[in-house]
């Protein structure tokens, strides 16, 4: 294993998976392959009460498609993604524990300058996100309108967390040529309330 945990409060933990940096062109480009196959195969599917619509000529983004498939289960016989989930597990069981079976969502987010992520929060007990190439990020967390924290956002640096505490991705510098990438997911344990109604849980 090649994660371990670098920060913890009594509401989130930060994990660096050095995984990630070694493997950083591989991962990338899996992740942005993925977003674009996904957003051309589910072309004109219902999302946020309207359509998607993909367009092959700009950046693919499937975030808001995040019901509809898995990252991890896309990449078969991919073994860079595969030994890559395994970090994600270990981390995810770390934060909640070894007590009950547990499912997650694992989605591609892949955004371009000006295009980031704004004030939104997770309707699921546990959300965490995964930075791969994020470039000159911060996601900012908040309470109302008074912000709790920031995380900055790095290779490898994986944030577990509440899934309904509101946050945000704002730019804290320049950007190169390559959109912000970072893998998210939402984790249910049978104790939980919630009811889910997507396609994109898998076991961990």
């Amino acid at each position: 294993m090649s994660s371990s945990l670098t920060d913890s409060t009594k509401n989130y933990r930060l994990y660096d998976i050095s995984f990630v940096r070694e493997n950083l062109s591989a991962i990338a480009d899996a992740a942005l392959q993925t977003s674009g196959v996904v957003s051309s195969v589910l072309n004109g599917v219902e999302w946020q009460g309207g359509h998607h619509k993909h367009d092959p000529n700009q950046c693919p983004n499937s975030t808001w498609l995040y019901g509809y498939y898995n990252f991890f289960s896309t990449r078969v016989k991919d073994v860079v993604i595969y030994d890559l989930f395994s970090e994600v597990k270990t981390c995810i069981r770390d934060f909640i524990g070894m007590e009950e079976r547990a499912w997650t969502q694992c989605w591609v987010n892949s955004h371009l300058e000006g295009g980031l992520l704004h004030k939104h929060h997770h309707d699921y007990p546990i959300h965490w996100y995964l930075s791969i190439y994020p470039q000159n990020t911060e996601t900012v967390f908040y309470k109302g309108d008074n912000e709790l924290y920031r995380i900055k956002n790095e290779p490898g640096k994986l944030y577990i967390g509440p899934g309904d505490r509101l946050h945000e991705v704002v730019q804290s510098g320049e950007f190169d040529n390559m959109p912000r990438i970072t893998l998210a997911g939402n984790v249910l344990r049978p104790s939980d309330k919630h009811r889910d109604t997507t396609l994109s849980f898998i076991p961990i």
